[in-house]
């Protein structure tokens, strides 16, 4: 929802990946709060997210499951991403939503964290077909191994041009791709 957050992706590398006419902005976002996500802008953005999704649907030949990425941490994603995951049960009962959502370390300084995650993960259980959660610190205990792995040259190539949190994000990409 931030739409700083957004326009980096709209104006990066990635920039011709995303539909604007599916792009659903507002500023400031939830402000790491779930119930703000939750029940302020989901029901405040639901006609244009719906929209947004019946856009993605109708270009789609064969739709098969709904796969939805976010954190649990803050408020938009908690909170406004398993509004959605409940919208998309509700308008689209036959088809799975897969969620593939990232828990933190438990060290964040963030006071609402806990309780954005108890109350997404409520939700998860609820709405998903599927989530595979994925925790932080398990992430950095991978790329740490990864980065003592003397016996894999390349590996040690990738994570010495890796960009901050970009190795996590790859291993989080290598899960998708097997995912799917």
């Amino acid at each position: 929802m931030e739409t700083s957050v957004i326009l980096r992706y709209k104006t990066g590398s990635l920039q011709d990946l995303f539909d604007d006419a599916c792009i659903v902005t507002h500023y400031p976002g939830s402000g790491n709060n779930w119930a703000e996500g939750h029940c302020h802008y989901g029901p405040m953005f639901e006609d244009t997210i719906l929209a947004s999704v019946k856009r993605a649907v109708e270009k789609c030949d064969s739709l098969h499951g709904f796969l939805l990425m976010f954190s649990v941490g803050g408020g938009t994603g908690s909170g406004l991403g398993t509004y959605i995951l409940k919208l998309l049960e509700d308008h689209y009962q036959n088809i799975d939503r897969f969620v593939i959502c990232v828990y933190p370390t438990g060290t964040e300084d963030v006071i609402t964290c806990p309780y954005n995650m108890a109350l997404a993960t409520k939700e998860l259980i609820k709405h998903a077909s599927c989530v595979i959660p994925i925790e932080n610190r398990s992430l950095l205990d991978i790329v740490s191994k990864q980065a003592n792995n003397k016996h894999s040259i390349d590996t040690m190539d990738f994570i010495a041009k890796c960009k901050p949190f970009q190795d996590m994000n790859s291993i989080i990409v290598n899960l998708l791709l097997n995912l799917t």
